[in-house]
Formats: C-alpha cells, structure tokens, sequence
C-alpha cells in the first residue's frame, strides 16, 4: 500500500513536471514571439528590472563587506582609550588587594577526539578510516579498528611570564589608576582643569592628569640577565624599586624594569597582552605563526592577521611556546596531546615564539581634545552604521529576489501565456481578472521598491557623517603615524562605503524612474485607446483606419467573450458573414491598431465557426480557420 502511494505521488509529480515544460513550450512558441514587437515596452521593462536586481545585489554587497574589518579597529582604539592607567606592578604567586592578575592569553583548551594515526594502513582500508584524527568520541567503526579516545583537556589563563628552569615562577600582578585617557581635562594654558590632580608629562601631547599621588608608569622593559656576566644584578633589582624578579634561576635572572611618567616623557602603558608571532591590530584576535598547521581539536580556531598594523604595541620580551606553556602549567597538558600530534612532525613548541606586548595609550592631539569625545561616540555607535548597512543589504536580497526573478517572471506571463497554464500559473480569463493581474504587478513593483528606500537614505547619511568627521581627523593630523594610518584605512574604508551607498541610490532612484515612466505610458495609451472608442459612436466612425463601415449581417446569434469590451465587439463583427451555401467570403474592411480579437458564431447548420482579427493586419489579409461550406460538401 505504501508503495502503490508513493507510486502514485512520483506519477503525479512527473506529469505535473512535464505538463509545465510542455506549457513552457508554448508559452515561447512561434505565434507567441510575434508578440514581442508590440509588448516591445514592458519587455525593456523587465530587462531594466533584472540588470538593477543585479547591481543592486552587487554595490549594497560590497558596502556592507568593506565595513567590517576596519569598525573593530575603531572600536580598539577607544577601548585603549577608555582603559585605566596602570599605576602600579607587582609579581606575587597570588595577587594581592587591589591587584588584578595579568591574564596575558587564555589558551582555549581542547576537545575530546578519536585517533587512529598509529594503525596499520592495511588496517585503515579494511576499515575505511581516511583521518588519523577525528574530533568527537570514536564511533563503532573506529573503536572496532582499534582506534583511541583522546581527552578533552580544559582551557588555561596564561598569567606568568618567565622561565621554565625557574624554581619558583609568579603572578604579574597590575594596579589600575582611576583615570583614563578619555577623562583627562586640560585648560588652555596645558594644565590639569582639577588643581587637585597630578600633571605628568612634560610635552603637550603627553600631559596626563591623574588623582593618584604618583604618576602612573609608562615605561616597562623585560631583561634576561646572566648571572655569570653580571652576579650583583639580582641583589640590585631587588633593592631597586623599579625592578621585579619575574623569575630565577642558578645561572640566569628574568627581570622587569619600569618607569613613571614623572621620570620618562611618554603617555602611561594601559594594556599588557601575550601573544604568538605578534600583536593584531585588534588587540582582541589570537595569532597564529604563519604556515603552522592548527591542531584540529583547539576549541578555537586561529588566524594569522598583519602584524605591520599593530605597531602600536611594543614587544618587551619573546619566549618560546614551550618554556611559556610549562611556566604556565601546561606541560603535562602537552606531553599527552604530543602523543595525537599536536605539534606535527619534526616540528615542537620550540620552533614558535610568544612575546610579552605592551601598549600605551594611543597618543592624541592637544588641538583635538575636544573631537576626543566625538571619536568615542563615533567608535560606540558605528554599530549603528552596521545594523543600517545590514538592513539595507536585507532589503536589497528582498528586492532583487523579486524585482530580479519574480516580478520579471510574472511580467513575461502576461506577455506570452495567452490562455495556457504555465507552471501552475492559471492565465487570467475575464476583463476584470485581466485588469486585477496588472494592477497587483504594478502594486508589487513599487511597494518593494519603496521599501528599499528608507533603508537605502539611512546607511547612506550614517556613512556620509562618519566619513566627513574621520576626514577631518586625518587632515588635522589628531593622532600619531601609527594610528592615523588606521584611520586612514578606515576613513578610506567608509569612502568606499559611501560611494557604494550613492550607487545603490541612484540605482533605486532610476528604477522609479523607470516604473513611472512605464506605468505612466500604459495609462496614457490606455487614456487615448478610450477617447478614440468614444469618438467612434456614429453609424460612419474614423477610428485612425480600424473601422470604416458596419455591414448588417442575416445571423445575429453571435456569442461573444465576456472580456471583450464595445470595440471588441464591434471588431469581432468584422468576421461575421452570410452563410449562402458556397465558402464564405470574408468581407474587406481595413482594419488596423486592433489588439487579437478571438470570435465565435454558429453557422446555419449549427456548427461552431471560430477565428480572430489579429492586431495590426489588414483584414482582406486574414482567412478563417477553416472555410464554411454547405452541406453537401462539407
């Protein structure tokens, strides 16, 4: 029974595919094309819709892609900016009061797998096994193969900085001030707004005011010191205040050195970060050691980025990915992911480098520091710019979906399917069905059109007002080198973004156009096809040529379509003739401008005559379908 049902289901479905290829078919016969010339105007109208369906898609595409990127780097700059001084550093195995622990990098962690790496490869045929490692817990195959489970290994918080020999390695622990760059105030004449805050800093764009009783550091180096070259730099660092013992060991020291900026003329250090290879420009992206191959079960997968962006962080000290990962705690961690190859062969964690980055705040003009504010808004709402930038890229795979495809589609129906179903699509039949199906095309066309357009004026002003305000940064030189050059990528970046805004506009404005002009000629063909049925109403009408003359004919039982309107009709009686027993003689009367006029009558000896008055012919051109003859003969 059920596969008599399903049977049944494939049999329907096949002939319903057939039947509208067959309907296809005739929908672009030949009689159909000879339709082309006089809808000459709405097929220029569908092509105007597909071409801007498809550069739509194409310009609002490549607005919302040119954002992306640069809107995170905007966004780091303020964080850096809004960031607290760090006013004091420590190292401790456990941080004190009033420290943070310096979390450098959070190594993800991995997932549980299945490894089969060290199977015969005549057993991984038999068994079909094409992966040594699989992420996920071995299935029935693979635990039959003999293949092993691997361990989910939690993720770690990197916070030490030292090295592995080290008997005893500890915390960098951090101190923040109550400032940031972004609160600092300063009157005209280079000073602290609060007399009860601290200046530091000596040059104007360095200026930091701070309500700490010192200033905060803005200098910080990590030195390897040998012990054989040097034996009393432990006993100095330890009586310096300036120095910490990051760790110790019998031949070597690993010491950090910092300065305030009483002492050093620099803006304060607000972020510390661990990372491989070197800083992104967003501060927040791990990297990765170009060319090394990523172990397929870390949770988070990494990617190298353009370490010439970043050269707002300064490198104070590099470690190899081993001695970092055992100071850490991890080297058991990586003994047993060495077994499933976490480092391929020959390669171990001695052939990559992390390093120890700092940065300080982002320097900024003294002449700029009431646009400070304004950048920080900008960098807060370019999210704003974002969501109108997606809005308008939803809006445009809405509208060139329909006015692209659908529309288009339903358009050419109504040019070639006369009276056949096309693809389900049932061929409107009456005058008031026919007058329906227009006006919901033309409906269809201008709502989503016009939906398109607030969209379209909203990314356009917020990209138009960032770019002025970021242009303005650049041209009055805010910032420093480093930073301006991200500006720079991003003002250029927000250029492209406008241009491609203005584009889609005026692409949508010349659609309107378009369907305006399109609509509006209909109407107006329409308006003068009325005027000249109304001023042909007397028994001798001059209707540019259509219709000379009506003759009076013997059969009046003439049945005529329902959507034929007055002239219609009066057209139809053109093909009417008298029945006299020989073949019928069509009567030759000019007829020309009319739109195919089907006809129908019944001859005297009840049979069903059919034809039709085809636009633009002369009607001595025209012959009926089949000559009537009498009965003898027929």
């Amino acid at each position: 029974m059920i596969r008599s049902a399903i049977e049944h289901s494939k049999k329907f479905f096949l002939e319903k595919v057939f039947s509208a290829l067959r309907g296809l078919r005739k929908m672009f016969s030949t009689q159909s094309y000879e339709k082309v010339h006089r809808k000459k105007y709405k097929l220029a109208f569908v092509v105007c819709l597909i071409l801007y369906a498809i550069l739509n898609l194409i310009f609002c595409s490549l607005a919302q892609n040119s954002l992306k990127y640069d809107t995170v780097l905007l966004q780091d700059i303020s964080k850096n900016w809004q960031t607290k001084a760090i006013s004091n550093i420590r190292v401790d195995s456990a941080c004190p009061k009033g420290y943070e622990e310096f979390v450098g990098y959070t190594w993800p962690g991995t997932s549980e797998g299945c490894w089969c790496g060290d199977l015969p490869t005549r057993t991984k045929n038999q068994y079909d096994l094409e992966d040594d490692l699989s992420e996920g817990s071995c299935n029935s195959r693979q635990e039959k193969a003999g293949c092993k489970e691997i361990n989910a290994v939690p993720a770690k918080n990197l916070s030490i900085w030292g090295d592995v020999a080290s008997s005893s390695p500890k915390k960098i622990c951090i101190e923040r001030s109550r400032d940031a760059w972004a609160d600092v105030a300063l009157d005209s004449g280079e000073k602290c707004s609060d007399s009860r805050m601290k200046k530091c800093g000596k040059s104007p764009n360095n200026v930091f005011c701070t309500q700490e009783t010192q200033c905060p550091i803005n200098d910080i180096r990590v030195v390897n010191v040998d012990l054989v070259k040097n034996p009393t730099a432990l006993a100095s660092c330890l009586t310096d205040n300036y120095c910490l013992v990051l760790s110790q060991s019998w031949l070597s020291i690993k010491i950090l050195q910092y300065k305030r900026a009483d002492a050093h003329d620099a803006l304060p250090i607000a972020q510390l970060k661990m990372n491989e290879y070197g800083m992104c420009a967003d501060s927040s992206q791990d990297n990765i050691t170009p060319d090394r191959e990523e172990f397929p079960l870390l949770k988070t997968e990494r990617e190298n980025c353009e370490v010439e962006k970043s050269k707002t962080w300064n490198l104070t000290d590099s470690v190899t990915e081993e001695d970092l990962f055992d100071a850490n705690g991890l080297s058991s961690s990586m003994k047993y992911l060495s077994k499933y190859r976490y480092y391929p062969e020959p390669e171990s964690g001695d052939d990559y480098k992390w390093g120890f980055y700092a940065r300080s705040f982002i320097p900024w003009n003294i002449n700029c520091r009431d646009k400070m504010g304004d950048f920080i808004d900008y960098s807060e709402n370019i999210e704003i710019l974002n969501i109108y930038q997606a809005l308008l890229m939803g809006s445009a795979y809405i509208t060139s979906w329909t006015l692209g495809i659908v529309l288009p589609f339903y358009l050419l129906l109504q040019v070639f399917q006369g009276d056949k179903t096309v693809l389900w699509v049932k061929p409107p039949r009456t005058k008031e069905e026919k007058r329906q199906s227009k006006e919901f095309a033309r409906n269809w066309n201008y709502l989503f059109m016009f939906m398109a357009l607030p969209f379209t004026l909203l990314a356009l002003l917020a990209s138009s007002k960032a770019n002025r305000f970021f242009q303005g940064i650049i041209e009055e030189n805010c910032s420093s080198s480093q930073a301006l050059r991200l500006i720079y990528d991003l003002s250029k970046s927000l250029d492209d973004v406008y241009e491609d805004n203005i584009i889609c506009l005026f692409l949508l404005i010349g659609i309107i156009c378009v369907s305006l002009g399109f609509y509006g000629y209909k109407n107006w063909k329409r308006t003068q096809k009325g005027g000249m049925n109304r001023a042909g109403g007397g028994e001798e009408s001059n209707l540019g040529g259509r219709l000379l003359e009506m003759k009076e004919v013997e059969h009046n039982n003439v049945n005529f379509p329902e959507s034929l309107d007055e002239e219609e009709k009066r057209s139809n009686e053109v093909g009417r003739h008298h029945e006299t027993g020989e073949e019928a003689k069509p009567h030759f009367y000019p007829v020309t401008g009319i739109m195919s006029i089907p006809y129908h009558y019944q001859n005297t000896s009840g049979e069903r005559v059919e034809g039709a008055v085809e636009k633009g012919t002369e009607l001595h051109e025209y012959h009926h379908q089949q000559p009537i003859k009498n009965d003898e003969n027929r």
